[in-house]
């Protein structure tokens, strides 16, 4: 719904399950499709095998948050507001209709397997995005290896494929600053491709990431992602 994807009904009308009715009757998250901005929701970040976070705006001035639960069965889920740039906001839960009230900093919710929580945030207390120093796969002072490679999409960008199956990429020279402590890494990534038939995760791809030769982390990125570690070498395999 709040993708503002075209809606559909597949179910049978003759004999709905009490759920599908539940849906189709829910008319505040029908009104996230016939939002009258028409901003789709966009992918905000991926805790690997765990959930997924994403956000968009509304024409009040609203938020609406998406918490999708990778997890085979039901449990408790916390949504970080700072996922969504606020540390304080009013909220709705408008799955099941209720105000949550003021939510600070987190909010746990139970979700069942393969989830999902729809929440409408209301005056909301930004906070300063994060602010990251960039670094460029491609940079001459990187290591390529096992047939990765460069590859020129533009006159101003060049990306690194083939990593994976043997290819590694290694970032040299990361600065994880001087007080060290947890980093988080953001990645820029060429995702205009999908893939149903991976049983790591369903349409992402992942990453393997070590730092300083250490043991190697999982990343799923759909088909924007984000790891937190200090870093100073980063290979990708």
């Amino acid at each position: 719904m709040a993708a503002k994807s075209p809606l559909l009904i597949s179910t049978d009308l003759t004999n709905p399950t009490s759920s599908t009715l539940d849906i189709l009757r829910n008319t505040e998250i029908i009104a996230l499709n016939q939002d009258s901005l028409g901003k789709s929701i966009s992918f905000k970040r991926r805790y690997t095998n765990d959930h997924d976070v994403w956000a968009g705006p509304l024409a009040d001035g609203s938020t609406v948050v998406v918490l999708i639960n990778w997890q085979d069965s039901t449990r408790s889920l916390v949504f970080n507001l700072a996922d969504v740039g606020f540390s304080s906001a009013n909220a709705v839960d408008l799955i099941k209709g209720t105000s949550l009230g003021k939510l600070v900093t987190t909010y746990t919710s139970t979700v069942a397997a393969h989830g999902s929580v729809v929440l409408k945030l209301s005056d909301a207390t930004t906070i300063a995005p994060l602010s990251f120093t960039f670094y460029d796969a491609a940079a001459a002072t990187n290591t390529l290896a096992g047939g990765a490679s460069t590859r020129v999409v533009n006159e101003s960008v060049t990306v690194v494929g083939f990593i994976g199956n043997g290819g590694t990429l290694t970032i040299n020279n990361v600065d994880g600053g001087t007080s060290g402590g947890t980093k988080t890494l953001a990645l820029d990534y060429i995702n205009g491709d999908f893939t149903m038939t991976n049983t790591a995760c369903s349409n992402c791809r992942n990453a393997f990431i070590s730092i300083n030769g250490g043991a190697a982390v999982q990343v799923q990125m759909p088909i924007s992602a984000q790891v937190s570690k200090q870093a100073r070498d980063i290979s990708f395999r």
